[in-house]
């Protein structure tokens, strides 16, 4: 199965609830060019870990009180970090070899924005929330000439037995 229903997850709720307020976190931190460029994006994107290896990278975490304070919900988090995909990118095709699934929530999504996992589309939109095993050849894009996306991503290890 390539997307999950967000409502087996409580605590993606809980974030989605709170998705103004997550970004009102993240927007001084994009306008400081804090973040660090990701290999996967090459030029075209930057990270802003603020979870790595199920630790908490303390200075970047306490720039997001809020954020943190929701990331704490998750059970068996491996990493959360804010992603940045530049205008006219794509991210290349790419599976990854873990037992993660991957979140990601729509924070500043300008049009012409999406993704494709396991030949399934689908857009990110502001507050939208999409659950997706990251072992499957996923790929994203931004082809919006002036507009960064940003989504919040989270892997994490299910806690309890999934369809």
């Amino acid at each position: 199965m390539a997307f999950y229903d967000v409502e087996d997850f409580e605590w993606a709720q809980d974030l989605a609830a709170n998705w103004m307020a997550i970004r009102a976190e993240y927007e001084p931190i994009f306008e400081e060019s804090l973040r660090e460029t990701d290999e996967l994006y090459e030029e075209g994107g930057e990270i802003f870990a603020l979870i790595l290896d199920g630790e908490q990278l303390r200075p970047n975490c306490a720039l997001c009180p809020v954020t943190t304070s929701l990331l704490d919900l998750v059970p068996n988090m491996e990493q959360a970090a804010f992603v940045t995909l530049n205008p006219n990118t794509t991210i290349p095709i790419h599976p990854r070899e873990n037992k993660a699934l991957r979140f990601h929530m729509g924070l500043i999504v300008p049009d012409k924005c999406g993704m494709i996992v396991d030949g399934i589309i689908c857009p990110w939109l502001e507050g939208g929330v999409s659950i997706f095993d990251d072992e499957l050849h996923s790929t994203g894009w931004n082809v919006n000439p002036k507009i960064s996306r940003v989504i919040l991503m989270i892997d994490f290890v299910p806690t309890h037995p999934l369809p």
